[in-house]
């Protein structure tokens, strides 16, 4: 509260508009909400073993998401620095 209460009056550095994208806060905030209650309510359902490999699985499932984006994100790069550097005959 106290981060909302400190952002709240500021401005975007470049365009006119609040810091703070309210609709995206407004978009974001109910999916959140109902992740945290479903995640509470099966903490308290499921055993601990379960619960632990779930996260696991989570966690390797974007791990491997993140890693893949990254090395494309790597590729187009170097290829576009590979292509930029050339001497144009």
């Amino acid at each position: 509260i106290v981060n909302l209460c400190m952002n709240l009056p500021k401005r975007h550095p470049f365009l006119d508009r609040p810091l703070i994208d309210f609709t995206a806060a407004f978009i974001l905030e109910p999916s959140a909400l109902v992740g945290t209650v479903l995640g509470v309510l099966l903490n308290r359902i499921l055993p601990t073993l379960v619960t632990s490999l779930l996260l696991v699985l989570l966690l390797a499932y974007t791990t491997c998401k993140t890693t893949r984006k990254g090395q494309a994100a790597y590729r187009r790069e170097s290829h576009v620095r590979r292509t930029s550097t050339r001497d144009p005959p």
